[in-house]
């Protein structure tokens, strides 16, 4: 494990956690197995790989815990996920995508509008039929084609 001079880790997650491990071998890009430290293993039934994020996840084949694997080795949890380079986070808007233009919307479908409302009527009454339904069938789909693009 790699620290620096106030004893702090600083390699990334996953080169900390082979080198507290033994018969560590690489099974491809980001993936290795090892000796799992928690049990006496005398095969590789440790498998471990390295997320895109710099993650690292964990798995014992003869059913150890994480915690216990990542305890047995005197590290935490939170020692298998990188680490903040800020305490200060950015704030991340609270939509991902842009909103739909609503006014444009309305007008669009203000026209069909009144086929939804006279159908509810309708169907208040007791009066709602088979041509009723059609418009309202037709309304629907006219308004899910435009809100999906």
């Amino acid at each position: 494990m790699k620290l620096n001079t106030q004893n702090q880790i600083t390699g990334s997650p996953v080169e900390n956690f082979l080198s507290c491990l033994e018969s560590v071998k690489a099974t491809g890009p980001g993936k290795y197995l090892a000796r799992c430290s928690s049990h006496a293993d005398k095969n590789e039934s440790l498998s471990v790989k390295e997320t895109e994020n710099g993650t690292v996840l964990i798995h014992c084949w003869a059913g150890c815990s994480a915690l216990e694997i990542v305890q047995s080795i005197g590290l935490n949890l939170s020692d298998l996920f990188p680490r903040q380079t800020s305490h200060h986070h950015e704030k991340q808007p609270y939509y991902s995508r842009q909103l739909p233009d609503y006014r444009a919307l309305l007008k669009h479908i203000r026209p069909d509008l009144n086929v939804v409302i006279l159908a509810a009527g309708d169907v208040a009454r007791g009066d709602f039929n088979q041509t009723d339904m059609v418009s309202l069938a037709n309304t629907t789909i006219e308004f899910a084609a435009y809100w999906r693009h």
